[in-house]
């Protein structure tokens, strides 16, 4: 009941935190991720979403270097996930591919693009090739191409995202 109870909590200050942050209130925001940690197991998968989240919070803010320990403990922790589960395969492409994020911000396209492609790697794994997290996906990574000059692979990636965009919401989608 304990550890049930923990688990509720964390979730529950993990959506405060991004409750707070889509408010602009960063400091609230930080304080209730924390908070979240505190109800943590060391076995809970949540420890890498609330992770991940700070990260995330921390690159909206241009800290990047804090946004990368976040998302290297969000890594860590998934990695540390004792079963190979599909939700833990989802948490570690969602983190790969933040860390791209991260890296494009700081203007390091050709890591990005590595983060970006790893992320990819597990997402075709688990979604089928019309599934709109491919689409965002395929996205970042013609979006870096086109930063690094590569106009080519930029324009694969691009149609690649754009394809699976409109079979999922038509031609005419706004």
């Amino acid at each position: 009941k304990v550890q049930e109870k923990d688990e509720t909590l964390m979730i529950l200050y993990n959506y405060l935190g991004a409750l707070y942050n889509r408010l602009g209130k960063y400091k609230e925001s930080i304080d209730s991720y924390k908070q979240s940690l505190s109800f943590s197991s060391h076995s809970n998968q949540n420890i890498a979403v609330v992770h991940s989240n700070i990260g995330l919070l921390y690159c909206d803010l241009d800290k990047y270097d804090e946004a990368l320990q976040y998302e290297d403990m969000a890594l860590k922790a998934a990695n540390e996930l004792i079963e190979d589960t599909i939700s833990r395969k989802k948490i570690l492409s969602s983190v790969y591919n933040n860390i791209g994020v991260i890296h494009s911000k700081m203007g390091n396209s050709r890591m990005a693009l590595e983060f970006f492609k790893h992320s990819i790697s597990i997402d075709v794994e688990l979604y089928a090739s019309d599934n709109i997290i491919l689409a965002k996906s395929y996205n970042n990574v013609g979006s870096t191409y086109r930063e690094l000059g590569e106009l080519d692979s930029a324009l694969t990636y691009q149609k690649m995202a754009l394809e699976i965009r409109e079979k999922a919401y038509g031609v005419q989608h706004p």
